[in-house]
């Protein structure tokens, strides 16, 4: 797992408004989950999504996770793939059966062997993200998942 000085330069540069890209017809801001156990990439992906417009909840870990969309709908979820107790694929799963239809991306290292192609054609996951990503890598990735879904509940 990366650490978040190796991943901080993913947001360097960056302006400090607000994108609109978050807000629904009516000015709304979408949530998006982000679920990681590393503290550092946690707040970095945070503030990543903060910058584009959207509200966000994290959690620290997959059972976090699914108490949090209990309580708070969520538009999509951004999850790491190796976190302890329940990994991301496990996690994708739960919600598709709690929660069917919301998209959920994967972040992971992984680019390639069996863990990548069991991700990829499980259909549990909307997307991949592979790190270490950008800004514009993440924009990209959050507006394909949404035009698939553009009427997903908001926050």
């Amino acid at each position: 797992m990366q650490s978040f000085s190796e991943l901080a330069p993913a947001v360097q540069g960056a302006t400090l408004s607000l994108s609109k890209e978050g807000l629904d017809r009516s000015g709304q801001r979408h949530c998006i989950l982000i679920v990681d156990d590393d503290p550092g990439v946690l707040m970095l992906v945070s503030k990543m999504v903060c910058h584009l417009g959207f509200q966000i909840k994290t959690a620290v870990n997959g059972l976090e996770a699914l108490d949090a969309m209990e309580k708070v709908a969520c538009r999509l979820v951004i999850t790491d793939d190796e976190m302890p107790a329940m990994d991301g694929y496990q996690l994708a799963e739960q919600i598709q059966k709690k929660h069917l239809g919301t998209p959920v991306i994967i972040m992971s290292a992984f680019q390639e062997g069996e863990r990548f192609d069991e991700l990829v054609a499980s259909g549990l996951v909307a997307a991949l993200l592979l790190k270490p990503f950008n800004l514009n890598m993440l924009r990209k990735t959050i507006q394909t998942v949404s035009d698939q879904d553009p009427d997903q509940v908001v926050c």
